[in-house]
């Protein structure tokens, strides 16, 4: 069993999304004081996409300066390389989990971003992995209103539609990206849809803080609903929600199809307010990819 994290850990916990919280909200300020230096109508008919920009800003900024790992033990990394067929890798961001996906079991990639300003990032990434032929930008979020019509202009589906029962994808990938969603819960149950039976999903996502069991810290709970209510977490953070309980969501969405065929889920950061989530589900009524 891991001894429990220090005093010293778990105040860091706590203040490190204030840093994160700084970080995104001096890009959004640089952001705006050069559209009213330049662009100001942009200001008054192009607020949502400078919005938009300044958090992609922040991402790079942000990725940029994260240390990359090549440990196979790593919780990520273990999870990304699971990858196998046709991928479905929501929110890619900047592209940079796209070498850890690209194993030779995967066929294509399809990668969906809302995020204009991100994209020549993603490419280029693609292209440094060695799969810029394999890799699909496609211009949505992961809600189906978004997505759907998007793989039914890639030609994966044949109307915007979640298909009955084939699905499309082998695996879909949800790293840090399920907390923003507008509506969780439907956009899951679309996504349960578009896998396909024996397909997996691997989900990487910050959740509500685990207070009430032993390896939550209830300090860093009250910090969650500070930074959501007080610090404006979501507007500066890309619509982020830090108290969403992403792993109930996603079980209880395939209990109408008999569950799912395997579920593993495991905590980590439990003491922070930057929560984690590891989950590998695999969709029931097939062999698994």
């Amino acid at each position: 069993m891991d001894s429990p994290p220090s005093l010293i850990t778990r105040v860091e916990g706590i203040l490190l999304p204030g840093y994160l919280l700084y970080l995104a909200i001096k890009h959004f300020l640089l952001t705006m004081l050069t559209a009213l230096l330049f662009t100001p109508i942009k200001l008054l008919t192009s607020f949502a996409v400078l919005r938009e920009t300044a958090f992609a800003n922040f991402w790079i900024e942000l990725i940029a300066t994260r240390p990359r790992t090549t440990d196979p033990t790593d919780p990520l990394l273990s999870l990304l390389t699971q990858t196998s067929g046709v991928v479905l890798e929501l929110g890619p961001g900047s592209g940079t989990q796209i070498a850890r996906l690209a194993n030779a079991s995967v066929t294509q990639i399809y990668g969906a971003e809302p995020a204009a300003a991100l994209h020549p990032q993603i490419t280029s990434a693609a292209v440094a992995a060695g799969v810029g032929d394999k890799y699909h930008l496609l211009a949505c979020g992961a809600e189906p209103e978004s997505l759907l019509p998007a793989l039914q202009g890639a030609g994966l589906l044949p109307s915007s539609k979640v298909p009955e029962a084939k699905g499309v994808f082998d695996t879909i990938v949800c790293c840090t990206v399920l907390c923003s969603v507008p509506r969780q819960r439907e956009t899951l149950h679309t996504l349960y849809g578009l896998l396909k039976p024996g397909g997996r999903i691997l989900v990487w996502e910050h959740v509500v803080n685990p207070w009430r069991t032993p390896r939550g810290w209830a300090l860093a709970r009250f910090a969650q609903m500070l930074y959501m209510r007080v610090g404006c977490w979501p507007f500066f953070m890309g619509g982020c929600d830090l108290e969403r309980d992403t792993g109930r969501v996603l079980r209880e969405i395939a209990k109408s199809d008999g569950g799912w065929g395997s579920w593993e889920e495991e905590g980590f950061n439990d003491h922070g307010v930057l929560s984690f989530l590891r989950a590998v589900g695999v969709k029931s009524g097939g062999e698994e990819t």
